[in-house]
């Protein structure tokens, strides 16, 4: 996988309103304005949102899946490398595989 993954500390959705409020809307308005697939996901590794991007690759169900809650690669080789990398991003020793 030729992806760069980055951890950023913000605050949780929770703490700006989830999905309801002016700061939750902006902050979805960015996610959804960047070209990347890009997907919040929270310290246990489920997926919070996705933008329209990351939607597309998710509908096409040929790279990347949602299982349980969590961003899957469909190929075993990859996935087992992805969970690795949310893992380590999240922090997380929380081993749920999907």
């Amino acid at each position: 996988m030729n992806s760069v993954m980055r951890t950023i500390t913000a605050p949780t959705l929770e703490s700006i309103g989830n999905a309801a409020g002016p700061a939750a809307w902006h902050l979805e308005a960015v996610l959804h304005a960047l070209r990347p697939g890009v997907a919040l996901i929270d310290e246990r590794g489920d997926v919070v949102s996705v933008n329209k991007t990351l939607e597309t690759v998710l509908g096409a169900a040929d790279q990347l899946v949602v299982r349980r809650g969590r961003i899957a690669a469909v190929l075993a080789s990859e996935n087992a490398k992805l969970q690795a990398a949310i893992a380590h991003c999240a922090g997380s020793a929380d081993d749920r595989s999907v």
